[in-house]
C-alpha cells in the first residue's frame, strides 16, 4: 500500500537576531499559520530554540515535535521535527553531530563556525508504511564543514537503509546552491533523489531575507530515497497577515511512500 505524505523543510529564523518588525514575537503566529496552511505531516525545522518550538505548538492543534539542543545549553537551536499525530507516530529518534566525533554533543570540526547536527526520526505512518526523516542545518561559513557534514549524513542514512530497508528522506537548510559541491554530491553520489526534480518551473531562491525575492538559487532542500515518489513540490512564498513567517521560504513536497 502506498501512503501519501506531505513533507516540508522550514528554517524559522532564530529568535536572537536583530530583526525589528520581523522579530520572532511579532511573527510566531505567522510561522504557525504557515505550517497550518502547508498541512504538512512532517516538518523539519531549523534555527528554532526550545522556546520557539513551544510557541509554535501552542498554535498548532494535532502536532507534536521532537528534537534537542545542538549544545548542552538547553536554550540553543534545534533541528526539531514536527509531526501530525493523526498521520505519523515516532518509533525511534537519534542525533549526531557533524564533526569528527559525531556522538559528542556540541562538537565542532573542520572549518565549521558553530556546532552543527542532524536529528532523525523513524515514523510509522497511519498504515503499515514507515519513513525515516533526517533533518539538518549545514554551516553557513565553512565549505569543508558542509562537504564533510553532508558526506557523514549520506553515509549514515545509507547504512540505516541497508539495515532496516525503511525509505528515508533528508530535509534541511544546506546553505548551498544548486551548483555547489554539497548538492552535486547529493544528486550524483548519494543515491538520493532531489525532490526539486519534480518542479515544473525554475525553483529560484529559498532564502530571501524578509524581502520576498525569488532571485537566486535554493539553499533549502528535500531529498528522498528512490523508492519514494515525489508527486509535487512547492516553495511557499506567500505572506501571511501582511508579513513573511521567516527569512526563508518553506519547501513542501507531496510524496508517495511504499
Amino acid at each position: 500500500m502506498v501512503v501519501q505524505l506531505v513533507l516540508a523543510t522550514f528554517n524559522l529564523r532564530t529568535e536572537t537576531g536583530q530583526d525589528g518588525p520581523n522579530a520572532w514575537p511579532l511573527r510566531r503566529e505567522r510561522a504557525a499559520a504557515m505550517m497550518r496552511v502547508m498541512h504538512a505531516d512532517v516538518v523539519g525545522t531549523q534555527e528554532g530554540s526550545r522556546a520557539m518550538v513551544g510557541d509554535l505548538l501552542e498554535h498548532l492543534d494535532g502536532y507534536r515535535a521532537m528534537g534537542r539542543s545542538r549544545t548542552e545549553q538547553d536554550r540553543d537551536e534545534q533541528c526539531a521535527l514536527f509531526y501530525r499525530t493523526a498521520m505519523a507516530t515516532p518509533e525511534e529518534i537519534g542525533h549526531f553531530w557533524l564533526s569528527e566525533v559525531p556522538e559528542v554533543p556540541g562538537s565542532i570540526s573542520w572549518d565549521s563556525s558553530l556546532p552543527r547536527m542532524c536529528t532523525w526520526v523513524r515514523f510509522r505512518l497511519w498504515s503499515t508504511s514507515r519513513i525515516t526523516v533526517y533533518n539538518t542545518h549545514l554551516d553557513h561559513r565553512g565549505a569543508t564543514a558542509r562537504r564533510q557534514g553532508i558526506a557523514l549524513i549520506g553515509s549514515r542514512l545509507a547504512e540505516r537503509c541497508r539495515q532496516d530497508g525503511v525509505p528515508a528522506a533528508l530535509v534541511g537548510d544546506l546553505n548551498a546552491g544548486e551548483d555547489s559541491d554539497v548538492v552535486r554530491y547529493l544528486r550524483k553520489e548519494s543515491g538520493l533523489v532531489d525532490a526539486f526534480s519534480a518542479a515544473l518551473d525554475p525553483v529560484g531562491a529559498t532564502f530571501h531575507g524578509f524581502t520576498g525575492t525569488r532571485d537566486g538559487s535554493p539553499i533549502d532542500y528535500i531529498f528522498v530515497t528512490p523508492d519514494i515518489r515525489v508527486r509535487h513540490i512547492d516553495v511557499r512564498r506567500e505572506q501571511i497577515a501582511g508579513g513573511y513567517p521567516s527569512d526563508h521560504f518553506p519547501v513542501c513536497a507531496m510524496l508517495e511512500v511504499p
